[in-house]
């Protein structure tokens, strides 16, 4: 079995594809015109002795980290094709190019946004002498018709229907991705590439959404109607967000099964760390508190984590609280921290690779996650795996079906259930040693490496049955 990857926001899908081939299956990586920094295999495995731009890092610095053989990181713009490949793709082009002036569509083609295309615009006159537009209207309506009228019997009260003009709005990148998927037996395809999957059409996928199937399916655009039939014809729709399941639901999915993240529990696990005695000289700190999610008042709850922490070191002055200096409320947090007089408490840190992650969880006593809309992503499970007293607010209620036993996080979410949850880990050693053996019991059982990774395997063998 030979499996490409494609798509690696936060790194999910290298990792799946570093245990997959531990696993002993031949499982390649595709990153392509993406380039934040915590969708780079050095964010992981890396070691940065400086800071770098996240939108548009300097990976070259990177010490102890070679990128894998396994991994192709490029821009479609930059690709080199065979001669072949270069042909089909001009004339798809082309002819889409000259349907959408001459005979389909009302208004010119909005091409896909490559610079290798508009590079080559200026030159297909002269490689194409002539076309017959009527003849590919023809093909591309037979081709694509078949996923318009599915869309319909899918989702008969969505309105606006997906159309051909949907269709040809992303038709330029399958035209290039199919090129370099060919030699594999089945697609893992991550964000919103399993539209991509759905109007190539050559090859089986399963779709693997993180916090992607939760609202982009029901946007009113060309790019939600397509996701919605990508996930509905998937062979497989891999759910990791909890969450996630009112959305396939919505969607009338039947093709989905859960798995979490797979966590590294070879990487995250207890251990001392060498940064919580500098913390504590710097801050006269006896008890710290990481919470290294984005600041987000909305998602994430920053300014309840605030006000708690407010409110904690007025009995526990001796307390820190370090947090991630990113994220679209980060200048109303730190007004918040102004007005709650707490500045001195506060230590503001960059995003950090997973390698500082692991010696910042295990410095903590305690780690927040998120405290607004009920799921997790990776934080809990890397926190629960160092042993850590994890902070979250968990819905239930959206998790039973996928977890036959809860976390063992502490379930709060309003800043006063924050604060006095702190008042008991401050307070009772005992309470928060039993958690800790429980949280790296329950992720070894549920989101181990190898638990989720043999998950995976038994999901792709039956996509290709």
């Amino acid at each position: 079995m030979k499996v490409l990857l494609v798509g690696n926001i936060a790194n999910n899908s290298y990792l799946i594809a570093k245990f997959l081939r531990r696993r002993g299956i031949e499982a390649d990586l595709l990153i392509y015109d993406y380039k934040h920094i915590m969708g780079q295999p050095e964010w992981e495995d890396g070691v940065f002795e400086e800071l770098v731009d996240e939108f548009n890092p300097d990976l070259s610095k990177v010490e102890n980290f070679s990128l894998p053989d396994w991994v192709t990181r490029i821009s479609l713009a930059d690709i080199s094709l065979t001669d072949e490949d270069k042909k089909t793709i001009i004339d798809r082009i082309f002819n889409l190019m000259m349907l959408s002036l001459y005979y389909v569509f009302a208004r010119p083609l909005r091409l896909a946004k490559s610079n290798w295309y508009n590079a080559r615009l200026a030159d297909m006159w002269k490689i194409k002498s002539a076309v017959d537009n009527r003849m590919f209207a023809f093909k591309f309506k037979k081709r694509f018709m078949p996923l318009v009228k599915e869309f319909k019997t899918y989702f008969a009260d969505r309105c606006p229907q997906l159309n051909l003009e949907d269709i040809s709005t992303y038709y330029g990148y399958p035209s290039i991705l199919s090129t370099l998927w060919k030699e594999y037996d089945l697609l893992h395809l991550a964000d919103v590439n399993p539209m991509y999957g759905l109007i190539d059409g050559t090859k089986p996928y399963v779709a693997f959404e993180h916090g992607t199937l939760r609202d982009i399916p029901f946007e009113d655009s060309a790019r939600g109607r397509l996701l919605s039939l990508a996930y509905k014809k998937a062979r497989k729709v891999i759910i990791t967000n909890c969450d996630c399941i009112r959305s396939a639901k919505s969607l009338n999915l039947d093709n989905y099964v859960f798995i979490p993240h797979p966590i590294d529990d070879e990487k995250f696990h207890p251990r001392a760390s060498n940064l919580r005695k500098d913390f504590e000289e710097k801050y006269n700190a006896n008890f710290i508190i990481f919470f290294p999610a984005r600041q987000s008042y909305d998602i994430k709850g920053t300014d309840q984590a605030l006000k708690a922490f407010g409110e904690f070191i007025r009995r526990y002055p001796k307390s820190l609280l370090i947090i991630s200096q990113w994220g679209e409320d980060k200048d109303n947090a730190e007004l918040l921290i102004r007005e709650l007089g707490i500045e001195s408490h506060v230590h503001k840190i960059s995003p950090l690779t997973r390698l500082q992650l692991v010696e910042y969880y295990n410095m903590a006593d305690v780690v927040f996650d998120q405290f607004t809309i009920g799921a997790f992503g990776t934080t809990t499970p890397e926190a629960l795996s160092c042993g850590k007293p994890l902070f979250l607010y968990l819905d239930e209620s959206v998790h039973r079906w996928a977890f036959s036993e809860m976390p063992p996080v502490i379930n709060v979410s309003s800043d006063e259930e924050i604060f006095k949850a702190l008042i008991k880990c401050r307070e009772n050693a005992q309470y928060v040693k039993d958690l800790s053996i429980a949280s790296r019991l329950w992720i070894k059982k549920y989101h181990g490496w190898k638990t989720v990774t043999d998950c995976l395997i038994k999901v792709y063998e039956e996509a290709l049955k």
